[in-house]
């Protein structure tokens, strides 16, 4: 027990809620590998997903409340070799000064000695900011980019389930959500090698929960979504011996990706060059936007990228035209003229970030009408990989999942995790 705390923590009131256990060692093995089922190449892959779920300025206080009704186990570092039973249902914690620090009965706060502690609960669940999580949760300084990690570190398995439940629609058919199942965990496969092997500022997690990466809340009550992942266990797509950038959006709007510029020569499956035809009853597919003049301009000042442009625009908006455009309807480019004519140049994304969930895609025309701007366009996304919409009307039109991930990712093959 003195060993522990000695080199956990720098104060012995721990003693009344911790039971020093030995940290078990462990052989070093090799990664598990991918047996190719269409390909002749095997994928390194990893079973354990590290998933950022906050990521605080270190030079504020930030505190922690984790809830385990059973407890919890504490891990120190890896190098350490020591664990901890910590026999309480909430277990606090303070990051100050660029140091943690742990609540201990006296609800004073002693500091830990290593810059991350790993929490685990005998029964695989922790709750924190309203959300359970399965596996366990590493709080981490990382005094390189002065920030404080809370990081969830699960099996691949577990994290795509909840991948499914927030990347679709759970009430979809079971061959829908078997299909999201596969590219999910082919999506967090391909960041995990990346983090891993060519990205230092990913080396304590290997994606974020948002839907910058893949959207993820932990559990859910979802449950007959498990049968979609376990029928599609360990099923990831493959390009040639690597892993598969497996992008999806809800709806493509029928944009053909082989027509956007620019072309990711180094992922041929991403430029499909038929066009999907199987989302025009999606929602999204059509869509329409109407603002004020001075609304939309207010807009754009309101987005840093677009305010520094337009710092010395002298409104209100005289004349607006989209005169950069690729062949899948893409915007790329637009001029905004003021009152007295003169130009501003703004990029497709300028205008799509002042509000992304009503300007849905960069596939849009934009026009001045009298004292209003209509902007009317299709899809929902990139435009580019799955079509959500689309894979959902193929399978009621008796597509198989092979068929469907041939389609929208030509040239990939079926692989197996092992």
């Amino acid at each position: 027990m003195k060993k522990f705390l000695c080199l956990l923590l720098a104060a012995a009131s721990l003693f009344a809620h911790a039971t020093v256990l030995a940290k078990p060692q462990s052989k070093t093995k090799e990664p598990p590998q991918a047996v190719i089922e269409d390909d002749t190449a095997s994928i390194p892959s990893v079973k354990i997903i590290r998933v950022l779920l906050d990521e605080q300025d270190a030079d504020q206080e930030s505190k922690f409340i984790i809830k385990s009704p059973h407890g919890f186990v504490l891990e120190s570092p890896t190098e350490s070799n020591n664990t901890a039973v910590y026999q309480k249902p909430e277990l606090h914690l303070l990051c100050k000064d660029k140091t943690l620090y742990l609540q201990c009965r006296d609800h004073r706060y002693r500091r830990i000695k290593y810059d991350s502690i790993e929490i685990c609960s005998p029964q695989r669940t922790l709750t924190m900011g309203g959300s359970t999580y399965q596996g366990s949760l590493v709080i981490r300084v990382d005094e390189e980019n002065n920030s404080v990690l809370v990081i969830n570190k699960l099996p691949l398995e577990d994290y795509v389930y909840s991948v499914v439940r927030y990347e679709s629609i759970p009430s979809w058919p079971l061959a829908m959500q078997k299909v999201q199942a596969i590219i999910s965990r082919t999506y967090a496969t391909f960041l995990m090698q990346q983090a891993r092997l060519k990205n230092p500022r990913f080396r304590y997690f290997d994606l974020k929960n948002t839907n910058i990466h893949q959207v993820y809340n932990g559990t859910h009550n979802y449950t007959h979504l498990r049968q979609a992942v376990d029928e599609t266990s360990n099923l990831i797509l493959t390009h040639k011996g690597n892993v598969a950038l497996t992008m999806f959006d809800i709806c493509c709007g029928g944009a053909i990706p082989a027509h956007m510029r620019p072309k990711d020569c180094s992922k041929p499956y991403l430029a499909r060059q038929k066009r999907c035809t199987f989302c025009q009853t999606a929602p999204s597919y059509q869509w329409k936007e109407d603002l004020h003049i001075t609304a939309f301009l207010n807009q754009l000042k309101n987005s840093p990228n677009a305010a520094r442009k337009l710092k010395h625009f002298n409104g209100p908006i005289s004349e607006v035209k989209a005169f950069d455009c690729d062949k899948a309807g893409l915007v790329h480019r637009i001029k905004l003229f003021d009152k007295n004519n003169k130009a501003f140049t703004l990029t497709g994304n300028d205008i799509r970030t002042t509000s992304p969930h009503k300007i849905k895609s960069l596939s849009f025309n934009i026009k001045k009408i009298r004292d209003r701007i209509v902007i009317t366009g299709k899809g929902y996304g990139h435009q580019r990989g799955v079509c959500q919409w689309g894979c959902k009307e193929m399978v009621s039109r008796g597509w198989s999942i092979k068929g469907i991930l041939n389609f929208y990712y030509p040239g990939t093959k079926l692989s197996r995790l092992l």
